[in-house]
């Protein structure tokens, strides 16, 4: 089974409300040793914990979210909740009473909830829906781009796709179309290339709209360090930017490159590849994650969590009943029925 990167508290079954802490509460946050000599900077005391996003992260006390900074201060205390997504840009997406609106990092609404579906910012917008149409707001909560389109995603690399009646093209930041709709189904771009659908096969567009990667693939992923995961019937490979095949299909399943290493499973076990498709970690693992600043957390069976380098190596033993991704130099690990974070020690 493949844990994926990010892990966030949607799982945590929270009733909707909202409320600041005054004054601020400080956690006891020593930093602690463990018996295999890790320190942890803020102990194990959640009851669930997620990654550090623009410097705060959620966690669960008591039955109710709230956020912390990097030292364990509770900045804000979110009340029988839903969890918001990430910061991007300063804001976060929250919904109450099903109508999504957006926080700062003090937990203060910035945007009123108000809209039926919303996506993080990015490029200064955000994709919001009101009935039935998407626009895209500011910060501020202003409509931009007027609502108009059936869908939409946030912008990446000056373009957002959206979807116009049956067919799929991209926008600029002004709202005009950069590529007309043409597609049955775009995603963002990434290294300048965008994946596109065409009945049930994919291929990838310049940012003028040109077929550069013709739709071969069954699936077709984003770019990363240069190269693609793709599946053709049931075994996935890699290409690069000009549509090679540099690594054979051959795995059950692929992700993504990360800081030069890719995780694939064969026979139903995890390993890690380089983006020459050598081993540098035998499929051996029951659990693991992508890469994330240089460390991947991984597990064997029913042994604890610990975390591999690019290398293969331990990095930190295993000896966790849980673990997340780092992020922003911390990571969340669990340790009997509590969460703390520990300090990356690659940094």
């Amino acid at each position: 089974m493949v844990v994926k990167t990010r892990v966030t508290l949607w799982k945590v079954l929270i009733k909707v409300a909202i409320a600041a802490l005054a004054p601020i509460i400080i956690i006891s946050c020593t930093p602690q040793a463990n018996n295999n000599n890790i320190t942890f900077a803020i102990p194990p005391q959640f009851e669930e914990a997620d990654g550090f996003s623009d410097g705060v992260a959620q966690v669960l006390i008591d039955g109710n979210l709230s956020l912390i900074d990097k030292s364990g201060n509770i900045i804000t205390q979110l009340i029988f909740y839903r969890p918001p997504a990430g910061f991007y840009e300063g804001l976060a997406r929250l919904e109450i009473n099903n109508k999504f609106g957006y926080i700062d990092k003090n937990g203060k609404i910035i945007i009123k909830p108000q809209f039926k579906q919303a996506r993080s910012f990015s490029s200064g917008l955000a994709a919001v829906r009101i009935a039935n149409k998407w626009g895209y707001i500011n910060n501020k909560g202003t409509f931009l781009i007027k609502p108009q389109f059936d869908e939409a995603f946030s912008f990446t690399s000056g373009l957002a796709a959206v979807k116009l009646g049956s067919k799929w093209g991209y926008i600029d930041t002004t709202g005009k179309f950069a590529i007309k709709p043409e597609f049955d189904k775009c995603w963002n771009f990434s290294d300048g290339l965008g994946r596109v659908q065409v009945g049930d096969i994919w291929g990838y567009i310049d940012k003028i709209g040109n077929m550069v990667i013709e739709n071969t693939f069954d699936f077709a992923d984003d770019f990363s360090s240069g190269l693609a995961r793709v599946r053709v019937g049931n075994s996935w490979g890699y290409i690069d930017k000009k549509g090679n095949i540099v690594i054979q299909q051959q795995f059950d399943l692929a992700y993504s490159f990360f800081s030069g290493i890719a995780l694939v499973q064969i026979n139903e076990k995890l390993g890690y590849i380089d983006k020459s498709g050598n081993f540098v970690k035998q499929p051996q693992f029951d659990e693991a994650s992508d890469f994330e600043e240089g460390l991947a957390f991984v597990k064997i069976g029913d042994k604890p969590y610990g975390y591999i380098d690019n290398n293969g190596n331990w990095a930190i033993a295993p000896q966790f009943d849980n673990a997340r991704s780092f992020s922003e130099g911390m990571a969340a690990v669990k340790v009997g029925e509590k969460w703390g974070y520990i300090r990356n020690p690659l940094k």
